[in-house]
């Protein structure tokens, strides 16, 4: 072994030996009996932990919760059936009047009840959607508004091209916006 080599391994060995000393005589300090703090400081150390957690937890999470209980927007929809007698196919326009909130196109979806019972859902984008036997056209802004008009239009060969109910769906909350009803009076002859 080269001289150099002997002096860094003497000079590791001593600097070892005062960490292990060092580390002897720490735990030596804390094996040592030292009197507790009292009862009540205790206490109310507990409970400022406590309150801290607390206040940090709420911060963190807070702006969560408002999304879990965000309402579902509503508004007031007018169809009318604008079907006429000579045509098999039939024609429907939804009018909104009003809507409580700002919602995007993007997050609403149109369900569309026939009179045979079947259930059509189309999610709404400006312009026109064909879905099963209907063709959707939305007329207005890319939110939902008292300028939006959604025509719906059956498709030639649809075996139930009469509506029985109308509704308006929040994606986000999967709530209903808007519904109508249009009774037996929707098919005309």
């Amino acid at each position: 072994m080269t001289k150099d080599a002997q002096v860094w391994r003497n000079a590791v060995s001593s600097e070892l030996i005062l960490i292990l000393i060092c580390m002897y005589q720490c735990i030596m300090k804390l094996n040592r009996q030292d009197e507790a703090v009292s009862p009540i400081i205790a206490t109310i150390l507990l409970i400022a932990i406590t309150i801290v957690l607390a206040a940090t937890l709420y911060s963190l999470l807070g702006g969560y919760v408002s999304l879990i209980s965000s309402p579902t927007p509503t508004a007031s929809i007018t169809i009318t059936n604008e079907t006429s007698s000579t045509s098999p196919d039939s024609i429907y326009s939804i009018y909104v009047s009003s809507v409580n909130a700002n919602v995007s196109l993007t997050d609403v979806k149109l369900e569309i009840i026939s009179l045979d019972g079947n259930v059509t859902e189309a999610a709404l984008s400006p312009g026109t959607i064909y879905i099963s036997d209907w063709a959707i056209t939305v007329h207005g802004p890319d939110y939902l508004s008292a300028l939006t008009v959604i025509t719906i239009t059956s498709q030639p060969g649809n075996p139930s091209p009469y509506i029985k109910y109308v509704k308006l769906v929040d994606i986000v909350t999967d709530g209903t916006i808007a519904g109508q009803s249009l009774g037996p009076a929707s098919q005309t002859s």
